[in-house]
């Protein structure tokens, strides 16, 4: 996915190697910062917010300490919750949030005997983050990262992220053509303890996580033009009223096994 040139010529101001020279980079002043556009600079603000907070881990010598996940979450991958900050109705759940989706699927195995017995609603496949889309009645609410939901889900991807400490993988599920599914194993990418590689390490992250952006605005933008009912063809109130069949996503494993907790 390409990135355009003046987010890796912005990019690139920060390919130093100490930081006094990053707060160096930081200080001169930009010229969308004078005449700042939400819509056209956004993404531009959010990699300096990122480095400026970046560069305060450095200076405090955090990231030379071992620290509980959690920590990692809140104080470096917060670029990747910040990025998103501009689509208009999508936010990320952190929190181990549960997958709506999964939910769905697992409630579809419930049998009459589980539902006498009132067994209750079981829980979704629980993540560190999800990206999900801001809507009031939660249950219709789709995500980009679980799964989703479309008829039309050949043009779409679902993206997910692995991060473990200062490590982060991007992974990404599609359908190139007919029934087949292609998982896209990304480039595994470190911010690393030592300033000096600041540049050649953790630019690229940045721009992975702006590419991972682009990625979930592609899916939303397709789900949201599959779902427009604006037409100059009127054959579409013939079915308005017909119930939307519920489509269940399979399970991707037939095996009996479970996980030891």
């Amino acid at each position: 996915m390409g990135i355009p040139d003046d987010i890796k010529q912005y990019l690139n101001n920060f390919n130093c190697q100490s930081t006094a020279d990053i707060r160096k980079a930081l200080n001169e002043k930009q010229g969308w910062e004078e005449c700042y556009d939400c819509e056209k600079h956004f993404d531009l603000d959010r990699i300096k917010y990122s480095v400026y907070t970046l560069v305060r881990e450095y200076e405090n010598g955090s990231l030379k300490k071992d620290h509980l996940e959690n920590w990692y979450n809140i104080h470096i991958w917060c670029m990747i919750d910040h990025i998103f900050g501009n689509l208009e109705g999508l936010e990320i759940i952190r929190g181990e949030g549960a997958s709506i989706a999964s939910s769905i699927r697992k409630k579809f195995k419930k049998t009459i005997e589980d539902v006498n017995n009132h067994t209750r609603q079981p829980m979704g496949r629980r993540f560190d983050y999800l990206i999900r889309q801001i809507n009031p009645n939660s249950s219709s609410s789709l995500e980009f990262g679980g799964s989703e939901v479309d008829k039309n889900y050949n043009n779409l991807c679902t993206v997910g992220v692995v991060h473990s400490g200062l490590h982060m993988k991007v992974i990404r599920a599609d359908r190139p053509k007919g029934y087949i599914t292609r998982i896209t194993n990304g480039k595994a990418l470190q911010v690393p303890t030592d300033i000096t590689k600041f540049g050649e390490n953790v630019l690229p992250v940045l721009a992975q996580a702006y590419c991972l952006k682009l990625l979930v605005k592609d899916t939303f933008e397709s789900v949201k033009k599959g779902n427009n009912k604006l037409t100059d063809d009127c054959n579409w109130l013939d079915y308005c009223l017909d119930k939307t069949p519920t489509i269940i996503i399979p399970a991707t494993s037939i095996s009996t096994e479970t996980s030891r907790k």
